[in-house]
């Protein structure tokens, strides 16, 4: 559901090709017009992977062209702040975890000269008796 000029305006779609992890194909429509087509091919890249998107539009709305190149490019860009956001917060995770096993660290030191001093007072008391 979308808002235009004050309107809600139902987008209705068809998927034609689903071949999984490498390719999306559909067709859909703003409030059941002219039907435009998309299709989303993934290819390995390195380490990650590359997204070619193609968005048929039917020629009625090729003045829309623009705005919908902007439209894809706006989501492409929050998937990328998404994962920006989510690298900052498992940096921050990883920080809080290194703190953590520091302070196990002490604790288990601190827990084993508790033990060892206990110990030498057991074994000085065993040897008074």
């Amino acid at each position: 559901m979308d808002r235009r000029q004050g309107k809600d305006v139902e987008h209705v779609g068809t998927y034609l090709e689903l071949e999984r992890p490498r390719r999306i194909a559909f067709e859909y429509s703003a409030d059941h017009s002219d039907r435009s087509r998309v299709s989303l091919d993934v290819v390995p890249s390195g380490s990650g992977s590359g997204v070619t998107l193609i968005h048929e539009l039917h020629p009625k709305w090729a003045d829309f062209a623009e705005r919908a190149h902007a439209a894809w490019t706006m989501m492409a860009n929050f998937d990328k702040r998404n994962q920006d956001r989510f690298d900052s917060l498992q940096k921050q995770i990883d920080a809080s975890k290194e703190v953590l096993r520091a302070e196990m660290r002490e604790m288990r030191a601190e827990i084993r000269l508790e033990i060892k001093e206990a110990s030498e007072i057991g074994l000085r008391a065993w040897m008074v008796v």
